[in-house]
């Protein structure tokens, strides 16, 4: 049996700025990952590091309009003994109009247009457009539909993720040679109060997927399915969230199922706020019966199944001062054995402390107002 180890380290650094003109965002971002993958044959070792700059503007043209603009830039590097990187340069536009008095109610309408030039993969426009409607005649009724595109291009793990080694033969795992996927998905929804559902429908070209390593899936793959969900305050200190998602269809374009998506998940939570500063949650996460491959030691391969497990979470937070909070989380607290990917084991119940599990989420404020402007500097780590 093969293990995993991932290590993540996120820090952030964001400005506020608020005036009669427009309200302003900014931002400076840096993720660092660390893999491991141990097996009785060998041990490899992925270091990546993502740096993200940012910035929006969202500017106000009359009752319930506004724009929004917005660039941004991400540079995504490998650490380790393969040096690799490409990055990413992206300005986006957003247009939100709000009615009323159309067919009773408020209607909403939201078009987006964005533009990604990247160093090492073709540049691309996508888009969307959402249409929403809050019901006068059926207080609580909600309607939507939304269709858009999306262009993700491969992580530098997918890439460049070096091979591992199993009974004396060597298993790719990063493709560098892998193509972005592209995107068409549709949903429409019906929410009334505390329930909602909606019915998703997506399209990928070039799905990029893991069997022998990482692989674009040929031709376009489609997944659709159902969305339930409910979120209710049951007393006035418990908040509960549930909802459900059936997938209809999730396969390839020659009718073969999609590795690892389960036809059936199930995510609820029970958040706890009878305490002034201390905030508790719970929460389950149900996956269901999914396929898999085996790889078998002659190199041929057998279909299975995984999936069929319930993961329960545990989380604290603490505030501490007006600008300091601290977060804790006990994961996997039933001790579930389970498999993302058949073959290599998951971790098993764990606390999150200390500097390697706690997390800890430091926001030093200066905040410097008067009349109509506002600046807000924090620090996130």
């Amino acid at each position: 049996m093969a293990t995993s180890t991932i290590k993540e380290n996120f820090t952030s650094l964001n400005f506020h700025h608020v005036d009669s003109f427009n309200t302003l965002n900014a931002y400076a971002k840096r993720s660092k990952f660390e893999r491991e993958f141990k097996s009785e044959f060998s041990n490899t070792n992925f270091k990546g590091t993502v740096d993200e700059l940012g910035f929006n503007s969202k500017i106000p043209y009359g009752e319930g309009h506004f724009v929004l603009v917005g660039a941004d830039y991400k540079k995504f590097e490998q650490d380790d003994s393969i040096a690799k990187d490409f990055d990413n340069k992206g300005i986006f536009i957003s247009n939100h109009n709000s009615f009323t008095g159309i067919i009773g109610g408020k209607t909403m309408l939201t078009e987006s247009l964005r533009y990604d030039s990247y160093s090492t993969f073709d540049n691309e426009f996508t888009g969307k457009i959402g249409l929403k409607h809050i019901h006068e005649k059926i207080k609580g009724l909600v309607t939507s539909i939304n269709y858009g595109t999306a262009y993700t291009v491969p992580t530098l793990y997918q890439l460049y993720a070096p091979a591992s080694s199993f009974g004396g033969f060597t298993s790719p795992i990063g493709n560098a040679n892998l193509a972005p996927e592209t995107t068409k998905s549709f949903d429409i929804s019906l929410a009334y109060k505390d329930f909602s559902l909606s019915y998703f429908n997506t399209k990928i070209d070039n799905l990029i997927q893991y069997t022998s390593g990482y692989n674009n899936v040929k031709g376009e793959s489609k997944i659709d399915g159902l969305e339930a969900s409910y979120s209710s305050n049951i007393s006035d200190n418990f908040l509960f969230n549930i909802n459900y998602t059936y997938l209809f269809n999730a396969e390839d374009e020659e009718g073969n199922t999609l590795l690892r998506r389960a036809e059936s998940t199930v995510n609820a939570s029970i958040d706890y706020y009878g305490f002034s500063k201390l905030h508790l949650g719970l929460d389950a996460s149900y996956v269901g019966n999914r396929s898999d491959i085996i790889y078998n030691p002659d190199f041929s391969t057998s279909d299975t199944d995984t999936g069929n497990y319930t993961l329960i979470n545990f989380t604290a937070d603490y505030q501490i001062t007006k600008d300091m909070q601290v977060y804790g989380k006990i994961e996997n607290l039933s001790d579930e054995v389970y498999q993302s990917v058949y073959g290599y084991a998951t971790s098993p119940s764990q606390v999150l402390i200390d500097d390697e599990t706690t997390l800890y989420f430091m926001f030093f404020s200066l905040w410097l107002c008067h009349r109509t402007h506002c600046h807000t500097f924090s620090l996130t780590q």
